[in-house]
């Protein structure tokens, strides 16, 4: 067979488009959530769009895949990942990728912990971050004192109510801070102090007033040496009983529901009171009644230092008795003899039971037969 042939002539138009391309970024730092801006895309040439997508990690806060500038976001997800960008011009043709990282560094937590919130002055504290995510550790102690560490120790030399700051940074420069307003209390210690009036007494006077100078108190209690229990009265009143004895009082007076305190005592010395009769007459007739002469002591005597003496007109000790208990019958003791009516001289000595004094009295009596 014979083929045929035909030519036909035209012209065929081929477009050549210049390749899209975006500048490189730098990689981005920040700390967890924190604002970070990205800057925006640029390249050759214009009206160029952008196709982006993370190619490692996870979400930190504007999504995975977009088309555009990402622009500004608060971080989260701390991590590093890879952003991946793909330029497209208008005419549909992409070019060369680029990526850049982002890297999102953990915030610390300030979070402020005291072994104790309360003391008495001075008191040395103890104070830590509970969380314990940072390298560094600045304290503010609210006393215009500072210092740095994990755990630090304060003294507190003056009474107040101190707020407390606490700054953390990571090596990565991430911070956070924590403030606790009137977190710390101190205290003054209170002093206690009291007198009572009167000072010393008699068991005729047993009533006693109390007079509370303390300092810095806000609770007393009051032991009054007697058994009667505790006193909470600031200046209390309090009837001992009419036995002569000495008593230990002692006053406890604190704050700070308790924790700072101090205590004062005294001694309060209730005496006897001398209480004697001695007769003037007496009549040793035999007929039972005032038989005898004997000094009646009801109280405030030592019964064993006691000395009973009888002397006659002339002097003569005609009788004498170391115990109170024996008295003259009236006799002469050489002979037993009953002595004749008329007046005759007695002398006691003894000693008190408040002290050491000794005593020595003297009269006359009159002997009726």
């Amino acid at each position: 067979t014979t083929g045929c042939y035909q030519n036909i002539d035209g012209i065929v138009g081929i477009d050549s488009f210049p390749t899209p391309s975006v500048h490189p970024l730098n990689n981005f730092f920040k700390c967890e959530g924190e604002n970070l801006e990205i800057n925006n895309f640029v390249g050759f040439e214009l009206g160029n769009i952008f196709h982006w997508n993370i190619t490692t990690g996870t979400d930190i806060g504007f999504g995975t895949i977009g088309t555009g500038n990402i622009g500004s976001f608060i971080t989260d997800n701390p991590q590093t990942v890879t952003v991946e960008v793909i330029p497209e011009s208008i005419n549909g043709c992409f070019g060369p990728m680029i990526d850049f990282e982002i890297t999102i560094n953990p915030a610390p937590t300030a979070n402020i912990s005291a072994n104790t919130l309360r003391g008495c002055e001075p008191t040395i504290i103890e104070f830590t971050d509970l969380v314990n995510d940072a390298q560094n550790y600045e304290w503010t102690f609210g006393d215009g004192s500072s210092g740095s560490g994990l755990t630090i120790s304060h003294n507190y030399e003056y009474s107040g109510v101190y707020d407390i700051g606490l700054t953390v940074t990571t090596d990565e420069g991430c911070t956070d801070s924590d403030m606790e307003i009137g977190y710390i209390t101190i205290t003054p210690v209170p002093v206690a102090s009291f007198s009572f009036n009167p000072d010393h007494t008699d068991v005729s006077h047993t009533e006693i007033e109390f007079t509370n100078s303390s300092l810095d108190g806000d609770y007393y209690e009051w032991n009054f040496g007697d058994e009667t229990g505790f006193n909470n009265e600031t200046d209390p009143f309090h009837i001992y009983s009419d036995e002569p004895q000495q008593y230990h009082i002692t006053l406890l007076v604190t704050n700070n529901n308790g924790l700072c305190r101090d205590s004062s005592d005294a001694f309060l010395t209730v005496d006897d009171i001398i209480l004697y009769y001695v007769p003037n007459v007496f009549t040793p007739d035999q007929d039972a009644y005032n038989e005898t002469f004997k000094p009646i002591f009801t109280s405030g005597f030592d019964p064993y230092d006691y000395h009973l003496m009888i002397f006659n007109r002339w002097g003569e000790l005609i009788f004498e008795s170391y115990n109170s208990q024996i008295g003259w019958d009236g006799t002469y003791p050489q002979d037993g003899e009953l002595c004749q009516d008329g007046i005759y001289v007695w002398k006691i000595v003894f000693k008190e039971t408040m002290s050491d004094k000794r005593h020595s009295v003297e009269g006359h009596l009159t002997l009726l037969k």
